[in-house]
């Protein structure tokens, strides 16, 4: 199914399992993404920073590691972000 127009992107509390993929960046007008209270792990990729249209990302209550991508910084529109319970290190990036 082509999602590229997708906006809303709910997947919380459902157990999944596996890395956060790069070819995220394909959805361009995601407003909010809620991945929190899974078992995702690996790092967070890059390319959610170009998401422009982000005002909320949670991904708090997962497994991901590594450091916060600086490109996070870069979303002019985001005005909620938690990223809580995590294996994470290092900073948060400015805007």
């Amino acid at each position: 199914a082509d999602m590229k127009n997708m906006v809303y992107l709910y997947m919380d509390n459902n157990d999944l399992s596996g890395s956060i993929p790069g070819s995220i960046k394909r959805l361009k007008f995601l407003k909010e993404m809620t991945l929190h209270k899974n078992k995702l792990y690996g790092t967070i990729p890059d390319a959610i920073g170009y998401l422009s249209r982000l005002t909320k990302i949670l991904m708090n209550d997962n497994f991901l590691s590594g450091t916060i991508p600086k490109t996070l910084g870069y979303l002019p529109r985001l005005m909620e972000f938690q990223i809580d319970s995590n294996i994470l290190s290092g900073m948060v990036p400015q805007s």
